[in-house]
Order: C-alpha cells, then sequence, then structure tokens
C-alpha cells in the first residue's frame, strides 16, 4: 500500500497527492485514503496539512480517522487475542471518538469519553496506556485533542498518571509530547509511595527521561520528598545511577542535596561506600556525611564539566 502510494505520488506530485486525497475524502473511499496516508506516518505530517484541510471539517475528520496511526491501533485491537471481548467493544467505541476529539473537540462528548473510559485493568484511559506503551505517535495525536486531560489519576494504580507510566518505563520522547499538553502537572504524585515521575525516571536510571523533565524548568521541582523523605538525588545515589545523579547536579534548578530521609541519611550517605564516583560528584558539589545543609553549592569545575549536558534538554 505504502510503496504504491509512494509511486503514484513520483507520477503525480506534491499537487497530485492532495488532489487525490480530497477526493478519497469527498466519495468516502476509506482504503485509498489508508493508501495515500501511509505516507503520512507521523502525527505531525497529518497536523501540518491543516492549510489544505482545516481542522472542524469533514476532510480533516476523514485524514484522522485512516491515518496510519489510527488504522495502526483498529489493527491491534482486531489482533487482540487475550483481552476479553467486553473490553475490546469498549476499546474500539474510545477509537471511534478519538478522530471526532481531534478535529472537533468535545463537540459530543468525545473528549470526555477519550479522558475518562477504561482502556484496560490496568489503565484508566488511552493516553495512560499509549505512554506506558512507548507509543509516541498515538500520544503526539491524543495530545493534539483539544481538552485532553493528561492529570487523570489512576484508580486502579495508585493514582499514577501517563507521565509517570512514561516515566516509569523510560519513554523519553512520550514524555516529552506530554509535556506539551497544557496545564500537566509535571509533579503529580502517586499514593503508593508519594513519588512524583521525576522519582521513578531517578529510582530506575533513566537519565534522558531526567533531562527531559528536567528541561522543563519552570514547572519541575527537584527537592520533593517520597514516603520515605527521599529526593530524586538521593534514590539516583542510592542505586547507582550516576548519569541521574550528574544531570541532577549539574542541573540550574536549585537542589537541595544534604535532605535526610526518615532514617537521617543524605544522599552522601546513601552512596557512600558503593559507588566511588556519585561520592566524589556529591563531595565537589558541597555534600556531605550526615549533613543537613549543603556548606558550598556547585564548584565551577563541576558546572563547566557538565555544560554539554544542557545540550540534551
Amino acid at each position: 500500500m505504502a510503496e504504491w502510494a509512494r509511486k503514484e505520488l513520483r507520477l503525480v506530485g506534491e499537487g497530485g497527492y492532495y488532489a487525490l486525497l480530497t477526493a478519497a475524502s469527498r466519495l468516502r473511499m476509506p482504503t485509498l485514503g489508508r493508501a495515500l496516508l501511509s505516507l503520512k506516518p507521523n502525527w505531525a505530517d497529518i497536523s501540518a496539512m491543516t492549510n489544505s484541510f482545516p481542522r472542524r471539517s469533514e476532510a480533516f475528520l476523514f485524514m484522522v480517522e485512516n491515518c496510519p496511526i489510527v488504522a495502526g491501533l483498529r489493527r491491534y485491537i482486531e489482533t487482540d487475542e487475550f483481552t476479553p471481548q467486553e473490553r475490546i467493544q469498549q476499546q474500539k467505541r474510545i477509537i471511534d471518538r478519538i478522530p471526532r476529539a481531534v478535529a472537533y473537540g468535545d463537540r459530543d462528548s468525545d473528549v470526555g469519553i477519550v479522558n475518562t473510559w477504561t482502556w484496560s485493568d490496568m489503565y484508566d484511559n488511552i493516553l495512560q496506556w499509549a505512554s506506558s506503551q512507548g507509543n509516541v505517535r498515538l500520544v503526539e495525536l491524543l495530545a493534539d485533542i483539544p481538552g485532553i486531560d493528561a492529570n487523570i489519576a489512576s484508580q486502579l494504580h495508585h493514582q499514577t498518571t501517563a507521565l509517570h507510566w512514561a516515566a516509569f518505563y523510560g519513554h523519553y520522547a512520550v514524555v516529552q509530547a506530554l509535556l506539551t499538553i497544557p496545564g500537566i502537572n509535571v509533579n503529580a504524585i502517586s499514593t503508593s509511595k508519594s513519588q512524583t515521575p521525576l522519582h521513578l525516571a531517578a529510582f530506575w536510571g533513566h537519565a534522558n527521561v531526567v533531562d527531559v523533565l528536567l528541561g522543563d524548568s519552570n514547572r519541575i521541582e527537584v527537592n520533593v520528598q517520597d514516603y520515605k523523605g527521599r529526593t530524586a538525588l538521593m534514590l539516583a545515589a542510592s542505586y547507582g545511577h550516576l548519569g541521574v545523579v550528574q544531570s541532577l547536579l549539574s542541573s540550574w534548578i536549585p537542589i537541595q542535596p544534604n535532605v535526610v530521609d526518615i532514617h537521617q541519611k543524605t544522599a552522601f550517605d546513601l552512596a557512600k561506600g558503593r559507588y566511588p564516583e556519585i561520592v566524589s560528584l556529591l563531595e565537589d558539589f558541597g555534600c556531605l556525611e550526615g549533613s543537613a545543609i549543603c556548606r558550598g553549592g556547585a564548584s565551577k569545575k563541576l558546572r563547566a564539566g557538565f555544560k554539554h549536558l544542557w545540550k540534551k534538554i
């Protein structure tokens, strides 16, 4: 299908491509539409065509209905052999609402359904599921829905949000997409261990996710303590995640390196005797064993050494 579309595009050019797509929309020819749209795999490719197919139009709706992201989602559901049929039917109804939510917003409660209808026994909605799976194309599409709510917390899994799931699994591109959603709470706290997405990324050593979160410097809070009083820095130091420690210490976001947990341990204490490179970094930063107050702040040498990390953010 994609090969045929590429061949036709070479023959008719960009103008002919749009003419064919317009004809497919007007004549309601989904097979032709899917063939043509197979050349536009990313959501940015689809949304970039709004000059020719404006939002809140039947033509744009047709494009979303037949784009590779939605078509692929339908194929996934149809080949799912493990989910009960009753649940699959609900998932199909959710998928049916996605194109209308993208094109028209909440005109017919479509956005509300996408936000609130349960996707599976583990995920409260489709955004949480897509984020956990690392399906960045679907997340980018969902993020473009007017009124999409990234702060819906799972009633099934300790008030975790889509951002928690993405950070937990290390899907940094999904985290980037989620951060574009207006009003997202980057510091949402789960009820299981009172942890933010930054806690989870630091715990699992996902330095690229930490870098993306730190890039949202106007909103991210790096000194939040979890149920044991641990900050993201303490978790990274405790489990030997050198890259995460480097990112946290090299960030220009003010960090409190000598916070103590419920056992009166600092990040330095948690790394001491196990991770000498991390201990050295913490010492350079002014962290002390058992100290509650940082005596210095970041050394100029440390700042200069980590400037290259800013390129990732």
